[in-house]
């Protein structure tokens, strides 16, 4: 008996080898080049291996699932260290980063409300003047393209915003950023994703550019009111998602009535 790496493991995995791989440029004032990148796609094997034994524990690696599951991981990191090579010329700021106990503070009848933010950066990097929030996605990813700045509310609340998931984790990483008063200037949001073999580094788009400048943070940080006042007012009931497979990774599935795994298919 062994065991398999599932769809969430793999991200994992990926994340981990990605890290790793990185981690010698994380906050060294260098520009990470080509050259620097061929050394470090000599280095996939020997790191994907490592965290793969680490992450899986138990099973037997030369045959099976396990083994096809490790050649396709390493296809995709080694696709993606010849993008890479491609974009070469940034530096790396970040590098699966936790931000926590961001203060947040909104207006709920009257009354200021706090909340505490957080969350964790795959990648934070500066290329051209111009830093990027980077996450690696292993699923598939909805479209980063809005064409213009007055659809950011309609599109980043409500049931919107699951669809658009992709977009809102962006601009609260930003968001979050902000706050930090640490990197400020313009930036550029994308998604790495690790769905096809071939895939490449998309950009959120906003009135067909990619740079978000501050005022659309500005817009954002509305949005996050917003929201944070319905999930506050008592008036306001909770109501189970209409999309039962986002039930499947939820944190609060042992108080929700909802039986888990009858809409959705691990």
């Amino acid at each position: 008996m062994y065991e398999s790496p599932d769809y969430r493991l793999i991200g994992e995995i990926i994340h981990k080898t990605l890290q790793e791989l990185y981690r010698p440029y994380e906050g060294k004032d260098r520009v990470v080049g080509f050259q620097d990148i061929e050394n470090i796609k000599d280095k996939v094997e020997e790191k994907l291996l490592k965290t793969f034994k680490e992450k899986l524990k138990t099973g037997d690696m030369q045959t099976g699932r396990n083994r096809i599951a490790y050649e396709v991981m390493k296809r995709f990191l080694e696709n993606f260290f010849e993008k890479e090579k491609q974009d070469n010329g940034f530096k790396i700021l970040m590098l699966e980063r936790k931000i926590e106990g961001v203060d947040f503070r909104f207006s709920l009848n009257g009354k200021e409300q706090r909340v505490k933010l957080g969350g964790t950066i795959d990648r934070l990097d500066v290329k051209d003047g111009i830093y990027r929030v980077i996450d690696y996605k292993t699923g598939k990813i909805g479209s980063l393209i809005l064409k213009s700045a007055e659809e950011l509310p309609g599109l980043l609340s409500g049931q919107e915003a699951v669809n658009r998931r992709e977009v809102f984790q962006l601009f609260f990483y930003r968001y979050l950023l902000k706050k930090t008063q640490k990197y400020e200037g313009d930036y550029r949001l994308g998604i790495y994703p690790f769905k096809k073999l071939y895939d490449e580094l998309k950009f959120v788009k906003i009135d067909k550019t990619d740079i978000i400048g501050e005022e659309l943070v500005a817009q954002f940080e509305g949005i996050l009111a917003g929201i944070f006042q319905d999930l506050f007012n008592l008036e306001v009931p909770f109501s189970q998602t209409e999309e039962e497979k986002n039930c499947q990774y939820c944190p609060y599935q042992s108080i929700c009535s909802r039986e888990v795994g009858q809409g959705y298919s691990s």
